[in-house]
């Protein structure tokens, strides 16, 4: 079960604020370039069902991830993931064919649902993410910096524990000493995407 706490930073002078503090009181662990794909019918009817089907490439990795939405509130999404790491020639398939996707479920209720609605699932979108992780207090803090199209940029802090309460403290703690902008996430990230491309359909209408 993966239960994570989620941030969105006002503006890109609170990201680099962050990351300066982060730099001086915690550990730096990496950072990673995702290029994540997302996948679902036009109608989004998967990740209207709590499903979501995301292909991300990170280095040298593909790893295909099933998240089923648990709960989700602000700030705080609980899901049911599984994360399947794919050789680089089932990766550029399932991008051509996403009906692919059937071949790294496991979940026998989940196939019966896909393969009802797998005919018009198709590779709906992508988005960058930057994220840079720091160790602080036995937490992993994750700061991101998420691209959309050419325009859309979006800052997120998470922290993925079952420990909410006390990552909660520590993470708002830092934005109170710091003066830093912030409000509880309302979204997670294939959600911008998916308004981001209906903005782009209703302008083109």
């Amino acid at each position: 079960m993966e239960i994570e706490l989620k941030y969105e930073l006002a503006s890109n002078k609170d990201y680099l604020h962050l990351l300066k503090y982060l730099k001086e009181k915690g550990e730096y662990k990496g950072e990673k370039l995702q290029k994540n794909y997302y996948f679902d019918t036009p109608s989004l009817f998967f990740s209207s069902n709590g499903i979501l089907f995301r292909l991300r490439e990170e280095k040298d990795k593909n790893i295909f991830t099933i998240k089923l939405a648990k709960r989700r509130m602000p700030g705080l999404n609980v899901s049911e993931e599984k994360e399947v790491l794919l050789s680089s020639e089932l990766a550029s398939i399932l991008k051509i064919d996403p009906t692919s996707i059937s071949k790294v479920l496991d979940n026998k209720n989940l196939i019966e649902f896909f393969e009802k609605f797998k005919k018009d699932i198709k590779l709906i979108g992508t988005l960058n993410n930057k994220r840079i992780v720091f160790l602080l207090n036995d937490f992993n803090i994750e700061v991101d910096k998420i691209s959309i199209g050419k325009s859309k940029i979006y800052y997120e802090v998470e922290i993925e524990t079952p420990e909410i309460e006390k990552a909660r403290l520590l993470i708002e703690t830092i934005f109170n000493e710091t003066k830093i902008s912030w409000r509880l996430s309302n979204l997670v990230k294939s959600q911008r995407l998916f308004n981001y491309l209906k903005e782009i359909r209703k302008k083109e209408s």
